[in-house]
C-alpha cells in the first residue's frame, strides 16, 4: 500500500512524518466501474483518498436523472469538508466512473495525526477551504439560467481556437450543468438559432455573437 505523496495534502511533509502517516491503520478498497463507493445519507466516519481511477459526486433525482456535483480524478481526497462537521452525513453518492482503488482511515486516527503534525494539519485545512470554495462556485452555477450555465462553461473551455471539442458526452455535460439531457439539447438548438454557436455532436464552433457576449476576440 502506497500513499500518493504528491497529493497537496502531503506537501512539505518530512520523511519521518511520512513514515508515521504510512504506518496508520489504512484500509484498502477496490471498486468497479459504476459502483456506488459511498452512498448519500450515510455517515462519513473515515477519511477516504482515491489513489487510482476516477469517480464523481452525484445527486440522484426522483425522475431518474443524475446531476454531477464534481468529477474526482485520482489522487483526490473525498469529502474533506464533511469529516469533522457536526452533521457528517453525505449529501451525494460517490460513483465510480472507472475501476480503481481507495484508501481510508478512521476519523479518530486521522484526528490524532493532525494534532501531532502541524504541516499536515495546515494542508488539511487548506484542502477543506479549497473544497468549500469549489462547492460555492458550483452552487452559483446552479442558480444561473441554463443558457448562461452553458455559455459560461463554453467560455471557460475556449482557448486559442473558435472550435471546442467537448471532453464529455452531451448526457454527461447535462449532468454536470444540473439539467436534463432534453433540456440541454433544446438550449443548444436555441443558441444555434440565436447565432451563438454551431453544434456537430461534441464539436462546438463559436460564432461572432458568442465573442461579442463574452468580450473576446478570435485568436485570444
Amino acid at each position: 500500500m502506497f500513499l500518493p505523496w504528491h497529493l497537496p495534502l502531503f506537501q512539505g511533509i518530512s520523511q519521518e512524518e511520512r513514515e508515521r502517516i504510512q504506518k496508520l491503520p489504512w484500509h484498502e478498497y477496490t471498486f468497479e466501474k459504476k459502483e456506488i463507493i459511498l452512498r448519500s445519507g450515510s455517515e462519513y466516519k473515515h477519511l477516504w483518498i482515491i489513489i487510482s481511477g476516477e469517480c464523481q459526486a452525484i445527486f440522484p433525482s426522483l425522475v431518474g436523472e443524475v446531476f454531477v456535483v464534481e468529477k474526482l480524478r485520482a489522487p483526490v481526497v473525498l469529502a474533506s469538508a464533511l469529516l469533522f462537521a457536526s452533521s457528517s452525513y453525505l449529501p451525494v453518492d460517490v460513483e465510480a466512473i472507472t475501476p480503481g482503488k481507495a484508501l481510508y482511515v478512521e476519523k479518530s486516527v486521522w484526528e490524532n495525526i493532525l494534532g501531532e503534525c502541524e504541516i499536515l494539519r495546515k494542508n488539511f485545512l487548506r484542502e477543506v477551504s479549497d473544497k468549500l470554495l469549489l462547492i460555492s462556485k458550483r452552487m452559483m452555477l446552479f442558480q444561473l439560467p441554463v443558457e448562461k450555465r452553458l455559455l459560461l462553461y463554453l467560455s471557460q473551455m475556449k482557448k486559442d481556437s473558435m472550435e471546442i471539442h467537448l471532453p464529455m458526452s452531451i448526457e454527461n455535460l447535462a449532468a454536470y450543468l444540473f439539467v436534463t439531457r432534453q433540456a440541454l439539447c433544446r438550449v443548444f438548438r436555441r443558441l444555434e438559432k440565436e447565432g451563438y454557436l454551431l453544434q456537430d455532436r461534441r464539436t462546438i464552433r463559436l460564432q461572432p455573437r458568442f465573442l461579442e457576449e463574452f468580450g473576446v476576440k478570435n485568436g485570444e
